[in-house]
């Protein structure tokens, strides 16, 4: 399979859209080029400077990039012109014009700190930086946000993330199908040829995967060294308290990053709680994929949810303006007056608009896993039910990695429009290794809005291993649509030693954080979850021996049995819109 997709060319297709409409009437802008920045090391970054005029004095925004500056001159153009900013594009470290060696993540805190004192320092910043990204720029912009810069006053984050780890190991596993193809795509390695990923995701071990497939590749190699790898990436964890500034925020549920984007405004607001000083965070969600929101695109996957749906760029650009109006300049715009969570509910087909996230009015609601011991694939017993029952059970299935169950739909990477969105389960639900439990039709219309987790029971012959729960609708037609997924890589264990071997056959608690969402789902559908133990190649897989999994290159087959009822009852937490 070929690379259908860059982010680069995603946002450089509707540059002349964007400029055509968010410039309209705007000033002549002055553009300088190429101006090299300092490092602390030595190392000059080179930037693009828009304004318009090179005498004035203006608020200022940041953005870095890795994915070249002269592509981003729409955006200098838009904002200067029809904001009336300065504004720095810069080409991070590495990359472009810029001087020295790229390792994502591991430069832009402190490289981000040595821009910010210089833009401040020009004679045409009046001291008040605002800094705008979607995506690797947003992570950019975030960082700094936790980082107490007294000029930087206010961040706009497009599907951004604030915890490299967290965001790369969803549930402890490698997020495989988005480390691999970004690291190996052109506008991060310089490679125009890319490999086909349907031979190269299966090779192991994962850690060698370039190797083996003959690619020189100084990223991936990175990511399993101690100093570059995710783990020692600069990051916001544990300085969510620090962020004391607004931040706008806007993704999409079939956005790979959405989960990124909401744990930011969670985790702000979260460690402000106690002050009661949160700062203020506006929240936009519509049903797109990454990128999807600049265009006029209504469909995501199998379904068109309207062009009620859509965003655009200059809505973007429009937003992005009175956001840095309030927050840089003071004007009463009404930004912080609006609701402060404007959620698109699928389903509904329609916008919503609540004062917080996750919304006051969501109630947690718990359905139960019961069977007769048979819930391997749709056509099994087993049940999901709104009380649980007393009875124990069980249900076993063989996970094989070296055939696990193929990634179909979700919240994916955007390189494989093939296999983000919504997507029927129906032939995945075929398999014996997929545990399937399904509830009575609905008798009214059921709205779920927020995040969800699932709660598993569950032994296995291993030493480690993995396991997976989605949330389907299904339709009286059958078509088994995906809600929300999670992959959980060993069990809960706050206690002891998260790396240490699991016991064979003994009973743990999985719980799966399987993302968010805001959906309709009709009376008369059904709610399912399904149950496994591999979602490849969007999750690296467990070889169930207690290595490493991107270290192992032999795998163990293994018996998973997955416990409900009684003591060891298992459950997914829907947030129940009343």
């Amino acid at each position: 399979m070929k690379m259908l997709r860059k982010e680069l060319v995603a946002v450089c297709t509707i540059a002349a859209v964007v400029v055509a409409a968010a410039t309209a009437g705007a000033q002549e802008i002055s553009v300088v080029r190429d101006v090299e920045i300092p490092m602390a090391d030595g190392v000059t970054l080179s930037a693009d400077i828009y304004s318009q005029s090179p005498d004035g004095r203006f608020p200022t925004v940041l953005v870095r990039t890795p994915y070249d500056k002269g592509a981003f001159g729409w955006l200098g153009e838009a904002l200067a012109g029809n904001g009336g900013y300065a504004v720095v594009v810069q080409d991070v470290r590495g990359q472009v014009s810029s001087e020295g060696d790229f390792q994502p993540f591991v430069d832009e805190l402190a490289d981000g700190t040595a821009t910010l004192d210089w833009v401040v320092a020009q004679p045409w910043c009046d001291g008040n930086v605002g800094m705008w990204g979607a995506s690797y720029l947003a992570y950019c912009g975030l960082l700094l946000a936790g980082n107490g810069h007294p000029a930087l006053k206010t961040v706009v984050n497009i599907s951004g993330w604030g915890d490299p780890e967290v965001m790369g190991s969803p549930g402890g596993t490698m997020h495989l199908m988005v480390a691999l193809p970004w690291s190996l795509s052109g506008q991060i390695s310089g490679e125009t040829e890319q490999p086909d990923y349907d031979e190269i995701f299966p090779l192991v071990p994962v850690s060698r995967i370039t190797e083996l497939a003959g690619i020189d590749s100084p990223i991936w190699p990175a990511y399993f060294e101690e100093e570059t790898s995710l783990a020692s990436s600069p990051s916001l964890a544990g300085k969510y308290g620090d962020v004391g500034i607004p931040i706008l925020h806007v993704t999409g549920w079939s956005d790979f990053l959405s989960e990124s984007t909401l744990d930011v405004y969670e985790e702000v607001r979260a460690a402000h709680e106690a002050d009661g000083d949160a700062p203020f965070q506006k929240l936009v969600v519509g049903p797109w994929a990454h990128d999807q929101q600049w265009s006029d695109e209504s469909v995501v996957g199998d379904e068109d949810f309207g062009q009620g749906s859509t965003m655009g760029g200059y809505k973007i650009i429009e937003l992005s303006i009175r956001w840095f109006h309030k927050y840089l300049r003071g004007y009463e715009t009404g930004v912080d007056q609006e609701p402060a969570a404007n959620l698109f509910v699928m389903g509904a087909n329609e916008w919503r608009y609540f004062s917080e996230w996750p919304p006051v009015e969501s109630e947690y609601v718990s359905w139960w896993l019961e069977s007769d011991g048979s819930a391997n694939t749709a056509g099994g017993d087993g049940a999901l039910l709104a009380s649980n029952t007393s009875t124990p059970g069980s249900d076993t299935f063989v996970f094989d990695p070296m055939n696990p169950v193929p990634t179909c739909g979700g919240a994916n990477f955007h390189f494989f429009p093939e296999k983000l969105g919504v997507r029927d389960q129906s032939e995945i639900e075929k398999r014996d290794d997929v545990l399937v439990y399904t509830s009575a039709p609905l008798e009214s219309d059921v709205e779920i809005v927020g995040r969800i987790e699932a709660v598993i029971h569950a032994s296995t012959e291993g030493k480690s291993t993995d396991f997976t729960a989605k949330l389907v609708a299904v339709r009286p037609d059958g078509y088994a649509r995906i809600v929300t997924e999670g992959i959980k890589r060993n069990p809960d264990d706050p206690e002891d030693d998260p790396d240490a071997p699991m016991v064979p056959n003994e009973v743990y608690a999985f719980t799966i954080d399987m993302g968010s969402t805001a959906i309709r789902v009709p009376a008369g559908n059904r709610l399912r979850l399904e149950v496994s133990s591999s979602n490849f190649p969007k999750y690296s897989r467990n070889p169930n021996t207690g290595e490493g999994a991107e270290l192992a290159a032999e795998f163990q087959v293994v018996t998973q049995t997955v416990h409900h009822g009684g003591e060891r009852s298992s459950f997914v937490r829907l947030p129940i819109l009343r």
